[in-house]
């Protein structure tokens, strides 16, 4: 399991770090991460951070249910809106795919049907695309 763990750097905090730590662990180049920018978990914290003007004079346990409470809701908020969300996504993907595909079959037709075979006839080693 541990083999497999990847250390990257969320597409924001990366340029804090010098130009090859930005190459080599870059969730843009890691396989398998696609367009994400790993910074989801840090979006509540503005909203978040004026509770501290409420939870500052709280005792221990009165903070941890209020910020409890806090997180709960916004975690409520965020699988509300899910299903709209990722809806648009596919919309998008499928409206990407078409012009893609639209794309290749023009790039094939273009390249001829001697030059497709040899494309195809390419070894592909998916472990090596990122």
């Amino acid at each position: 399991m541990l083999k497999k763990l990847l250390m990257l750097l969320p597409r924001i905090h990366m340029y804090a770090h010098k130009d090859l730590c930005q190459a080599v662990y870059s969730l843009a180049y890691a396989a398998g991460f696609g367009l994400t920018h790993g910074e989801g978990v840090e979006t509540p914290w503005a909203e978040l951070n004026i509770s501290s003007l409420a939870t500052r004079e709280m005792s221990g346990g009165g903070c941890e249910d209020a910020l409890n409470s806090l997180f709960n809701f916004w975690n409520w908020s965020k699988d509300l809106g899910m299903a709209q969300y990722l809806l648009r996504k596919l919309h998008k993907a499928y409206d990407g795919q078409r012009r893609t595909t639209k794309y290749f079959a023009g790039l094939c037709a273009l390249a001829g049907p001697t030059n497709v075979a040899a494309w195809l006839a390419l070894p592909f080693d998916n472990q090596h695309v990122g």
